[in-house]
């Protein structure tokens, strides 16, 4: 079957029609953005195919063309052309730590997405309409994002931290926990912590994710931006200073990174918590879990899959697949499938 030679599937919603003229022009940019023919005020523009990338072309178009100074985080947290309506005109600046529902509605277990090294949940934008329909979707970020001193944390620190969030939202309940990277070394840490509290997450999913020393040491200034940034290279492999917040920017700008509409403090920040996760994952020592793991092995040229690093006591139950992308592509738009289709069978064999 030639896939290309099809129509662009039109998904069908019960949701309302624009009520007002401010929503018909927000429903005008959502299915230009998007590529669709209709919308509802109450489609999730991430359920719909949004990314990241998408996104701040939505949110460039909406301030030209509505004149508001909206920015990407404010359409993370409210994705629905009835929610951004009811928050364009009177946008607050908000604090950036706080918890990136993805999909509110959902009577199953939730799903909780660990940040990557970063602290920040926008990682999962287009991954979020390939994970099982029926569980809500929460995107939790590092409590650093807004500080003015980005203290360190122990991965148990952070754990103890998005477990707090988790209750606020869930109780007691059992729930799914997912981490890429670093975020993977925090959920299974995470999960450590429910089993002890006495509340057992019933999946745990990790994608390519690490714990222990980094062979290749302390990164250099370089290196950091590069994790940190979306790939942001900077123009000397060498600097050992970090650059500052606006030179950043102007750097992000320039490769149109989503990235580039956070505020000079933010952005510094996301390097800064880059740094102090690393040198918490070098230090911290994983405990044991019972939880069953699903393991996703990023493509390593040859090089042992990170998933041997949790087979040895740390997991009862682990099943591994590799999939065909490295470990920076496992998180853009073109593996969601993949994953999301792997994640999915995993969650509906366990929790539902």
């Amino acid at each position: 079957l030639d896939h290309t030679q099809l129509p662009t599937p039109q998904p069908t919603t019960t949701g309302r029609p624009p009520r007002t003229p401010h929503e018909q022009t927000l429903a005008t940019l959502f299915t230009e953005t998007l590529n669709l023919t209709t919308i509802t005020i109450d489609d999730n523009f991430f359920d719909l195919g949004g990314h990241s990338l998408l996104a701040i072309r939505l949110t460039n178009r909406i301030n030209t063309t509505l004149n508001t100074h909206t920015t990407i985080h404010t359409l993370f947290q409210h994705p629905t052309i009835a929610d951004l309506h009811d928050t364009l005109f009177q946008e607050a600046d908000g604090e950036l730590f706080g918890v990136l529902t993805y999909r509110a509605e959902g009577d199953l277990p939730p799903i909780f997405l660990l940040p990557a090294a970063n602290g920040l949940s926008w990682c999962w934008s287009s991954l979020v309409r390939h994970l099982p329909a029926g569980h809500p979707v929460h995107g939790l970020q590092d409590p650093r994002l807004s500080s003015h001193d980005v203290e360190a944390l122990a991965v148990k620190e952070l754990a103890a931290i998005h477990l707090a969030r988790i209750r606020e939202i869930r109780g007691d309940g059992p729930c799914v926990l997912v981490g890429w990277s670093f975020g993977g070394t925090v959920a299974q840490q995470l999960a450590v912590e429910m089993e002890a509290s006495g509340v057992d997450p019933s999946l745990l999913v990790l994608l390519d994710s690490y714990h222990g020393p980094d062979p290749a040491g302390e990164p250099t200034a370089a290196e950091l931006v590069r994790t940190a940034l979306d790939g942001l290279a900077l123009p000397s492999a060498n600097a050992a200073e970090l650059p500052g917040g606006h030179e950043l920017r102007r750097a992000l700008t320039e490769i149109e990174s989503p990235l580039s509409t956070l505020p000079d403090q933010v952005i510094e920040n996301l390097v800064l918590i880059t740094r102090a996760n690393h040198r918490a994952m070098t230090e911290h020592i994983p405990q044991p879990s019972r939880v069953p793991v699903l393991f996703l092995d990023a493509e390593t040229g040859g090089a042992a899959p990170a998933s041997h690093l949790w087979r040895d006591g740390l997991a009862k139950d682990l099943e591994s697949h590799q999939v065909g992308f490295d470990h920076q592509e496992i998180m853009k738009s073109e593996a969601s499938p993949e994953i999301g289709s792997l994640i999915s069978r995993k969650v509906n064999d366990v929790v539902s």
